[in-house]
Parts: structure tokens; sequence; C-alpha cells
């Protein structure tokens, strides 16, 4: 029952994200109602959440909607976890982790000074610098290239930094900081 129900709302959610790709409130509204069925209960079916397409749906709507930094805080949120995702999911979701990482450190210039967007973009960053299962010489380079390593200090050192923000600031600073 749950599941089959379940099934059919991440179905619906992608649905609703397709039809209407311009609205911010409909993209964050999927999003949050996705990450909750995700974080509820089905993070053991993220497969067929993958194979919905969601996944992709999630970081359209991110790319699209750049200037919004709820849909930053959202969005990178919902993508954050990939590290930890099995390889199976990795492969039906055919996510792009550098496009991720990307999206974070645009989103992090973009919107320093709002605690939950730069927070959302930091734990991206520090979650993929510490993944396994990412080639972490390629994810080290995009998050330290053209000053990465000083925003992310910046981002740590705002008024509007949560504790948990600068405690993940300074995971990714020793992660991909080379040892002296």
């Amino acid at each position: 029952g749950d599941a089959l129900m379940a099934t059919g709302a991440v179905a619906a959610l992608v649905v609703a994200m397709r039809g209407f790709p311009e609205s911010v409130e409909a993209q964050i509204g999927c999003i949050d109602g996705l990450s909750f069925l995700v974080g509820t209960f089905w993070f053991d079916r993220l497969h067929e959440v993958a194979k919905t397409g969601a996944i992709g749906e999630i970081l359209a709507a991110v790319q699209r909607h750049r200037k919004d930094p709820r849909m930053q805080a959202r969005g990178l949120r919902a993508l954050a976890s990939y590290g930890r995702w099995p390889e199976h999911v990795k492969e039906v979701a055919g996510l792009d982790p550098l496009t991720v990482l990307r999206c974070a450190r645009s989103a992090m210039e973009r919107h320093t000074g709002h605690a939950e967007a730069a927070g959302a973009a930091m734990s991206v960053l520090s979650r993929y610098a510490q993944a396994p299962a990412l080639n972490q010489d390629i994810v080290r380079h995009e998050i330290i290239r053209d000053g990465g390593l000083e925003m992310v200090k910046v981002v740590a050192s705002s008024p509007s930094a949560s504790a948990e923000t600068k405690d993940l600031a300074a995971q990714l600073v020793r992660v991909v900081t080379p040892a002296a």
C-alpha cells in the first residue's frame, strides 16, 4: 500500500516539475515533496525514485532558477546525499557530480549572504569532497579552482552562517588542503 502510493506520488511530482518548469514555487513544492518521501520512508527505494527522472528534474530546476536562493537551498540539499547513494542508483539517476559541484559553487558565489542557500552549497561541497566513490582529485580541483577555497572561508565567516555551515567549511578546508 505505502510503496504503491509513494510510487504514484513520486511520479505525480515529476510530472508537475516537468509541467511547470518556470514556476519557482511549483519546483520548490515538488522538491520538498520528493525530499519528504525519500527522507521519511523511501531511502531504501531510491532506485525507484531515480528511475522516474526525479533527480534530473531537481538538477534542472537548480540550474534553471540560479537566482532564487530558496531554490538553490532546496535543490542542493536534495542532491547533497549523492555521494552516499549506491552505485546502481547513481547509474540510473545519470547525475553528473561535477555539474552538481559547479551548481553548488555558483550558488555559494551568488548567495553568500543567504544562510540556507550558502549552507546547502557548503553541504554539497563537503559531502562530495568526502565521498569515496567520487574521484577525489577531480572533486578537489573543482572545489579549489578560481579561489573556491577562499570563497568557502568567506561564507563560513559570514554573520549569517550557521554553526553547521561553519563546521562543514572547516571539514572541507581540512579535506581539500594538501598536507604540509
